[in-house]
């Protein structure tokens, strides 16, 4: 079976590290100000959302409890079933390197979850808890075997102080570098020289550059924050629906979660950057990817029709540069090889588990196989193996690059 070939090899390109709140309130500190850090459900610290969430796990929020032992013991056994703060490996490297051994992956990408506010708010408050986050994954992932690979954070929102942190996780041995996506890095564009030092820093480390759904701060502000009230009051069920609480009942965003990428890798691609350093890796997780092949056709469209200045500064058709360098991880749900057999882009896709979260589904691999075994297998290969070792070069022993 194609399943068969892959086992073992499997790179996961989205996995999360699921804090309980007495490490998370230490990690994050004090808020803008002094006050708190802010909730995503709004009125709530995020300590407290966090509390809230293990609670209606039906677990202890300190962590010390039995039921977590118990738990824990129910997941060993079940690593696609048990989800969020109970699963395995959720927050011990260790077991996260037995669960990832029980799933068949190699090696696999693990984000930061709740520390959208810090990544993405302009202050000093900011920059002290993403030091500290950094820190503590950094630490944690020596447990890893150098197989649970570690994401450190990187708050754009001041030039120095971007390039001096970038240079210290690089050092210390960070896997991936998030950005934030909401707006513009410093108010400029990503393409502009004053941010070549951090293109070309990545690109020396072999280190790639990611954007995350947390990297618009769980919605995407590229479009005006009303638009988001309106769709919660008309796009989900109401409260007393049975489907309220469906991650997936949300059609507005996730109509709209890959808005920020897209702008951020449309400067990006048609600014030079890819053309400036071509060993520069960029990865996009848990954004969908519906938007790749569209987006790849008009910018594609644009440079040979258009603009005669992009097609004097780029040596390389538009889309050839995302093939090459760009890597984007879709959603269980969606259809990939249908995309795939319809446009090609077979370099782009890569595989993801968005592990312990429950809306990477029980059953991922069964249902990506199902979309793209009719393509044959190299394109599993590449799916499942290469394109992800691509984009890690820590992962790269596990496939051959498919990197022309």
């Amino acid at each position: 079976m194609v399943a068969d070939g892959v086992r073992g090899r499997m790179v996961d390109l989205d996995s999360h590290l699921m804090l309980f709140p007495r490490t998370a309130e230490e990690i994050l500190g004090p808020g803008p100000g002094g006050g708190i850090w802010q909730s995503r459900r709004g009125g709530w610290s995020t300590v407290d959302e966090i509390r809230q969430m293990i609670l209606d796990e039906g677990l202890d929020p300190s962590g010390d409890g039995s039921d977590l032992s118990r738990r824990r013991d129910e997941a060993r056994g079940d690593v696609w079933g048990v989800k969020l703060w109970g699963a395995h490996g959720a927050q011990l490297a260790a077991d996260r390197v037995d669960a990832i051994d029980r799933m068949g992956i190699s090696h696999q990408l693990v984000f930061a979850q709740f520390m959208e506010g810090p990544l993405n708010t302009p202050c000093p408050e900011a920059l002290a808890a993403v030091t500290r986050y950094n820190d503590y994954v950094l630490d944690w992932a020596k447990e890893g075997a150098g197989r649970v690979l570690p994401v450190c954070l990187l708050n754009t929102h001041d030039v120095a102080a971007a390039h001096a942190e970038a240079r210290r996780i690089l050092h210390g041995g960070a896997s991936g570098v998030q950005l934030s996506g909401i707006l513009p890095p410093a108010g400029l564009s990503p393409a502009a020289p004053e941010w070549d030092p951090l293109w070309a820093m990545l690109s020396e480390a072999g280190v790639p550059a990611l954007l995350h759904y947390g990297s618009s701060a769980g919605a995407s502000f590229t479009i005006h924050t009303d638009w988001f009230t309106a769709a919660h009051r008309s796009l989900r069920p109401p409260a007393d629906d049975a489907d309220e609480g469906d991650f997936h009942a949300r059609p507005f965003i996730w109509m709209t979660a890959h808005y920020y990428a897209e702008l951020t890798l449309t400067h990006m691609v048609l600014g030079g950057v890819f053309e400036r350093h071509p060993d520069l890796r960029f990865g996009v997780v848990e954004s969908g990817g519906s938007w790749v092949t569209p987006w790849c056709d008009r910018m594609d469209n644009l440079a040979t029709t258009t603009s005669s200045y992009l097609s004097r500064t780029l040596t390389l058709k538009p889309s050839e540069y995302v093939r090459r360098q760009v890597r984007v991880a879709p959603f269980p749900f969606e259809p990939v090889g249908a995309w795939i057999a319809r446009s090609g882009l077979s370099e782009v896709y890569a595989f993801s588990t968005d592990y312990p979260h429950e809306e990477g589904g029980v059953a991922p691999v069964p249902t990506f196989l199902a979309s793209l075994e009719p393509l044959g297998p190299e394109v599993v290969e590449r799916f499942f193996v290469s394109n992800g070792a691509d984009l890690l070069p820590a992962a790269s022993t596990v496939g051959a690059s498919s990197r022309r």
